[in-house]
């Protein structure tokens, strides 16, 4: 967590701890069971509204709760320390539902809604031609009179199986363009896409002749024009961010589970915790992570002042996405066997990694971004 937080913050950040402990833990296989993926997210959905966390970014007017991005980060941190998998649909609930606002019809009826955990919302942006090659984008969607018709497909789209609104991202005109879509709308079909990491929440989804009235559409030509993606300081802190602090959390959470194994567990009738190699393997970890935090919260902080570092929101993605894999491996062989046991509940952190690092963009995307932040000639916003 930050070392920042006001005391507000910090009683919110320690109520999700104690939820996280109490209600996510004993139940968290759950989320890679496509039978009761579904239940388990909705259980904890309603309790992330019940604790006023889903709306803690957003205006007060809308249900929300109007704090800060750190705020939100902290929240993540704790979730993911126990289940990375429900800290990234977090994620989804937090910082892109906000995007319902640029249509003041549909966020008045679906914001409260999903703040108060009564529904879920799903973005779907990965389109078969790559989640950020718009320039290779088919134009998904025509008008008609006073509507919008899509006509498209979308891949990996998170919690999108369970989801009860969609904002689908489209080209139109040469630019990009939002639409909400309710999932129930004539012509929306969904398919389970199994994965490595992350199993349960990925879904294609293709929408066929789905109409949309115009009310419910949006222009997002400030994120994508001409088919390149513009990723400016608009949206770009948030969702990076929140990506970010996932794979966080995650590192700090299997490190935790570590500790407490070398500390039981004995070698020659010794604690493992008691030999220098494997104090200086958690040590050097301990190094990564708390790095990682502080350029995550710096990026955090600079943006809630009015000052936001996309090179350094940049840089905090690909450390997270470059620690992750190799950390994650690094405490897993110190249960030996029993790391790669379905049943400790350990490999599974080392899967979730892996879905991760494409949660908001790969690393080279990341890379791409930087390169156009800091001015390199022919550097172009997420190019790779």
């Amino acid at each position: 967590m930050s070392y920042f937080l006001t005391e507000e913050q910090e009683l919110i950040r320690e109520s999700v701890r104690e939820m996280a402990v109490n209600e996510i833990r004993p139940r968290v296989m759950e989320i890679y069971d496509v039978e009761k993926h579904e239940q388990f997210i909705r259980d904890m959905q309603k309790r992330f509204g019940e604790l006023g966390v889903l709306g803690i970014i957003a205006p007060e007017v809308v249900g929300g709760s109007e704090m800060s991005l750190s705020a939100l980060l902290a929240v993540q941190e704790e979730v993911a320390k126990e289940c990375p998998e429900l800290a990234l649909h977090l994620m989804l609930q937090c910082a892109y539902t906000p995007a319902l606002m640029l249509m003041p019809e549909v966020g008045m009826k679906w914001c409260p809604k999903v703040f108060s955990g009564e529904a879920i919302f799903a973005g779907t942006m990965t389109d078969p031609a790559g989640a950020m090659n718009h320039g290779e984008w088919s134009e998904g969607v025509v008008k008609v009179g006073d509507e919008f018709i899509i006509n498209t497909t979308k891949n990996f789209c998170t919690a999108g199986d369970i989801a009860d609104v969609l904002f689908v991202y489209v080209q139109y005109q040469g630019s990009m363009m939002g639409l909400v879509v309710e999932k129930d709308t004539p012509g929306v079909e969904l398919s389970l896409d199994p994965t490595c990491g992350l199993t349960a929440g990925f879904t294609n989804i293709s929408f066929t002749d789905v109409h949309v009235p115009e009310s419910w559409t949006c222009d997002m030509s400030w994120w994508s024009k001409d088919g390149v993606p513009v990723m400016g300081t608009v949206g770009g802190p948030a969702s990076t961010l929140t990506a970010s602090v996932c794979n966080l959390g995650l590192m700090e959470g299997l490190f935790d589970r570590t500790v407490e194994h070398c500390k039981s567990r004995t070698i020659q009738g010794k604690p493992m915790i008691e030999r220098s190699d494997i104090q200086a393997k958690l040590a050097r970890i301990k190094v990564k992570i708390e790095a990682l935090r502080a350029v995550l919260y710096d990026a955090a902080r600079l943006s809630e002042e009015g000052k936001p570092n996309m090179e350094l929101v940049h840089c905090a993605k690909v450390m997270a996405n470059d620690l992750g894999a190799p950390v994650c491996y690094e405490l897993v062989t110190l249960f030996g066997g029993l790391g790669f046991a379905v049943e400790t509940g350990v490999e599974r952190y080392y899967r979730d990694t892996l879905g991760l690092a494409i949660a908001d963009c790969t690393t080279d995307m990341h890379l791409s971004s930087l390169a156009a932040q800091m001015g390199f000639p022919g550097a172009v916003n997420a190019a790779f």
